[in-house]
């Protein structure tokens, strides 16, 4: 008989993230995180189409 140990739920290494609903706000968001990353944080973006909540549940789950 094979036991193996649970697996580990992925953690993301972002410290932030940022996500945008709508395209006419990328341009800030990008600009956003540039600066935040020059402050010493990982930062993710989500500049997809997908719902807020969507987006939100992601983070979540990738604890973010």
């Amino acid at each position: 008989m094979v036991v193996s140990e649970p697996a580990t739920e992925y953690q993301s290494s972002a410290d932030i993230l940022i996500a945008t609903t709508e395209a006419s706000v990328n341009e800030e968001a990008l600009t956003l995180a540039q600066e935040l990353r020059e402050s010493g944080l990982n930062v993710s973006t989500d500049y997809g189409k997908k719902k807020i909540g969507d987006k939100i549940k992601r983070a979540n789950k990738l604890a973010i």
